[in-house]
């Protein structure tokens, strides 16, 4: 279910960024070592679940709700290729997208860090799923 669901968030970034030199993957490993090659990147990795608490039944089911962190890696802020752009890209492709019944939604997005001239920023995407024993999609 997670690889699905990540494949499914790569997919759309990969689509938003069609025609230009922005590589969109899944992040790699080992990711804090990651050298930027091009202008830009996007990376993808889930990030963890919330739970909520589980319905009243017979059988245990909750809403399991995955998050995704969108990494935007840039050498600058403002063009084309730019953090900026990039970012509203992202968000464009992410925020209602659907997997099964549920979309995705923003959660957040800030400033990380900048490194040897290198711009790196967070956006989170999250998507509930029903979670009866196992997820149902």
């Amino acid at each position: 279910m997670i690889e699905t669901l990540e494949n499914l968030l790569v997919a759309a970034l990969s689509a938003a960024h069609a025609g230009t030199k922005v590589i969109v993957e899944p992040y790699p490993r080992p990711g804090e070592s990651y050298i930027l090659k091009g202008e830009a990147a996007i990376l993808v990795h889930y990030g963890g679940a919330d739970f909520d608490a589980p319905f009243e039944s017979s059988d245990v089911s909750q809403v399991l709700t995955c998050n995704f962190q969108v990494l935007t890696i840039s050498r600058n802020l403002r063009s084309h290729t730019g953090a900026y752009a990039l970012m509203d890209k992202n968000r464009n492709a992410a925020v209602g997208l659907v997997s099964g019944q549920h979309q995705f939604h923003a959660v957040s997005e800030g400033f990380l860090s900048i490194e040897n001239g290198v711009w790196w920023y967070s956006q989170i995407f999250a998507v509930p799923q029903w979670f009866r024993g196992e997820v149902i999609m």
